[in-house]
């Protein structure tokens, strides 16, 4: 009988909106837009969303531990063992995700910032494409993921130093943690589609997935609730940050994927040690 282990996927999607709903109602009563920090006095209810994630981030690795000690095929299905239509939802979502980053190219200033997010965008483009065109993910799809992570690296990295207080800004610490995971999930994901696939690497990937659409499926979600329905209350709000959409749908799409596919084939180990 198929084990899905889905526990751990419907747990971060609950965690997912209760994530947003808190912070929309952090825009619309507790955030000065005009600085960026939290009103003063706020501080303290600022950091009940960090305590959920905190909370959420921990249930969902201990539910996908134990989804993994149960057998479940999420964690021992390969890349090239998922089923006929596998590839459409992973396919399409990143190419979601390659159009959204279309968006950060067209829109920057900076010119190694602009290459960089065309690297990224050529990057999911090219993998959406190939896996909407194959049944099996050509192992090369995992190289190309490399780059996209080597661009999401120097993302990271610039995101920071734009900032140097960005822990007392509201918006820009969840934003961060979006990018830290999000990288790391772009390059576990690597061994996933090449097949290069160790003892413990399907459990990074699927951890770094799902941190990966908690912090940026709560940046994207709270923040479109508060521009569409937080009235006069976020005049001075910014907009939605692109590269969280982006890793909010290449994630989903990973998830979606393994959470759901039908195993036809279990990795095939590589010998040396993780």
């Amino acid at each position: 009988m198929k084990k899905t282990g889905l526990a751990a996927l419907i747990f971060l999607g609950a965690s997912l909106l209760a994530a947003s709903v808190i912070r929309f109602f952090q825009y619309v009563s507790i955030i000065d837009f005009n600085t960026g920090f939290y009103l003063k006095g706020a501080e303290t209810p600022g950091m009940l969303i960090y305590i959920a994630f905190g909370i959420f981030g921990a249930v969902f690795i201990a539910l996908a531990a134990i989804g993994k000690r149960s057998g479940a095929d999420a964690y021992s299905l390969s890349s090239d063992g998922m089923g006929d239509k596998a590839t459409i939802p992973l396919g399409i979502l990143y190419l979601i995700g390659a159009v959204i980053g279309l968006l950060g190219v067209f829109g920057g200033s900076a010119l190694f910032g602009t290459v960089v997010s065309a690297a990224s965008c050529i990057a999911f483009g090219a993998s959406g494409l190939l896996l909407l065109n194959n049944k099996i993910p050509p192992k090369y799809v995992g190289y190309i993921q490399l780059l996209a992570a080597a661009a999401w690296f120097f993302k990271t990295a610039a995101f920071f130093g734009e900032d140097l207080i960005i822990i007392n800004h509201s918006e820009n610490l969840i934003d961060l943690l979006g990018y830290i995971s999000a990288t790391l999930y772009i390059t576990a994901s690597a061994r996933f589609f090449s097949r290069i696939e160790t003892r413990h690497s399907r459990m990074r990937e699927i951890i770094s997935a799902g941190l990966t659409l908690l912090f940026s499926g709560t940046s994207v979600i709270s923040k479109g609730a508060a521009i569409l329905f937080g009235g006069t209350a976020v005049n001075g709000i910014g907009g939605v940050n692109i590269d969280m959409a982006t890793a909010f749908a290449i994630s989903l799409g990973f998830l979606i994927t393994v959470f759901t596919a039908k195993k036809e084939k279990e990795i095939e180990y590589i010998v040396q040690k993780d």
